[in-house]
């Protein structure tokens, strides 16, 4: 879905994607894609190094240049996402039980980290990466498609 495509209903839509049961991992990846258009290999390559708050951030400024009419709903909804990257790995990610799983390293290296400090590639699974952050970017245009929808 191109951006000119979203810009409308663009904080609508971002306010969905955070109050989503997707993980904020994948709601990042979401953006780096579909906002910041840059293709998962390049995510892959140059960014999964950075932290989650950054890479947020980056979105954030990106939202807020192409929808100059709604800066306060697009400071809210980053104000939203920014508080679930202040929960810890292990208050983010153990409800679900295949979240638990998955992210297994994770929480048991630091289940006090805050999610805005863990990077990119810290979700990274068994799979090819750059598969693993088109798959996460196909789960926000889901999310998407099924709140257009509804």
């Amino acid at each position: 879905m191109a951006l000119k495509k979203l810009v409308f209903n663009l904080p609508d839509i971002l306010a969905d994607l955070v109050e989503s049961p997707l993980h904020p991992h994948e709601i990042i990846s979401y953006g780096c894609i579909e906002l910041l258009g840059w293709n998962p290999g390049v995510v892959v390559r140059s960014h999964a190094t950075k932290k989650l708050g950054v890479l947020a951030d980056k979105i954030k400024e990106k939202c807020l240049k192409v929808t100059p009419g709604y800066p306060a709903a697009v400071r809210q909804v980053f104000e939203d996402l920014r508080d679930r990257l202040e929960r810890s790995a292990s208050a983010e990610l153990t409800p679900r039980s295949e979240s638990a799983t998955r992210y297994k390293a994770l929480i048991e290296r630091d289940p006090n980290r805050k999610l805005r400090d863990t990077e990119l590639k810290d979700y990274f699974g068994e799979g090819a990466p750059k598969d693993e952050v088109a798959e996460w970017r196909d789960r926000g245009k889901r999310r998407i498609k099924e709140w257009t929808h509804a």
